[in-house]
């Protein structure tokens, strides 16, 4: 999963997966091909702060497709499409 923060000028991104962060400057590189993050680290540790936030307020929110169980109707459905045995 990749969540990330964005403000006029900066863009934050962390991979989940493997705990990086990348950080773009769009007024120097609105093509966002170089991570300047070890160039601004207070400003990356400030919107990491804020992207922790959102995460912990909305993840709480969210549901993988895994943790749904489907009725019985739907399940009749997917086993005629082919989708489940």
């Amino acid at each position: 999963d990749l969540y990330s923060i964005r403000t006029k000028r900066w863009h934050l991104i962390y991979n989940r997966y493997d705990g990086s962060y990348e950080l773009y400057d769009f007024n120097e590189n609105p093509e966002e091909s170089e991570n300047v993050i070890e160039k601004h680290p207070e400003l990356a540790e400030r919107l990491k702060k804020k992207l922790k936030k959102y995460i912990e307020k909305y993840s709480a929110l969210s549901v993988r497709s895994s943790e749904i169980e489907p009725d019985a109707e739907t399940k009749k459905q997917l086993k005629a499409l082919g989708y489940i045995k």
